[in-house]
């Protein structure tokens, strides 16, 4: 009886803990999509604003109108690695918001990495990034966009350090980011209200 008793103990000890065990697990997996979720939302956010401040750096450009193709429109590309529906849809918003800028028509669309820098697209008035990409991408990019004064935007935090023209300052408020050397480079003449509002890393 004693034995039996002892095997019983045994046995509920054995279940409480695969219980815990299962319970610890579950918390870990509830944790782990937590952060993952808000690292989701925060990369949206930064995306979400990263349009906005976009759309109004191109309407800075003084020159904007002498980049318009030949049939008027000033193409602006949302730039992506392998997300091509998720660039899209950045396209779609900035179309929305941007339609024209001084008498030109906008044309706000989805273009892969591969594709631009082949040369297959239009010389565009922007480039937004809508996906990270490598250094060595990134590197490629910013040359290909200096050479041809092109203004390019990343909303991703340490991009314009690299060299990236402008990006977003994430700190007290949200302000506008623009790499000093990058804009001297590209020879881009942007008006003063956007530079009078933007953190300039030197």
């Amino acid at each position: 009886m004693v034995a039996s008793m002892r095997k019983r103990g045994i046995g509920k000890q054995r279940y409480v803990l695969r219980v815990a065990c299962r319970f610890c697990l579950l918390l870990l997996l509830i944790f782990a999509n937590a952060h993952a979720l808000v690292a989701d939302t925060y990369s949206d956010r930064r995306v979400s604003v990263g349009l906005n401040l976009f759309g109004a750096l191109l309407v800075a450009d003084r020159e904007a109108d002498k980049k318009a193709n030949e049939d008027g429109e000033l193409p602006i590309y949302v730039l992506y690695a392998d997300d091509r529906l998720e660039a899209e849809g950045y396209a779609q918003t900035l179309q929305k918001k941007l339609a024209s800028i001084r008498d030109h028509r906008t044309r706000v669309e989805s273009v892969s990495y591969n594709a631009y820098l082949a040369g297959e697209t239009d010389p565009p008035l922007g480039i937004f990034i809508s996906q990270r990409l490598t250094d060595s991408e990134l590197e490629q990019l910013i040359r290909s966009s200096i050479d041809g004064g092109v203004i390019l935007f990343s909303p991703f935090e340490g991009d314009v350090e690299k060299g990236v023209l402008g990006g977003l300052s994430v700190q007290a408020s949200v302000r506008p980011y623009i790499n000093q050397k990058a804009l001297e480079q590209t020879g881009l003449a942007i008006k003063s209200f956007y530079l009078r509002v933007a953190r300039i890393y030197e």
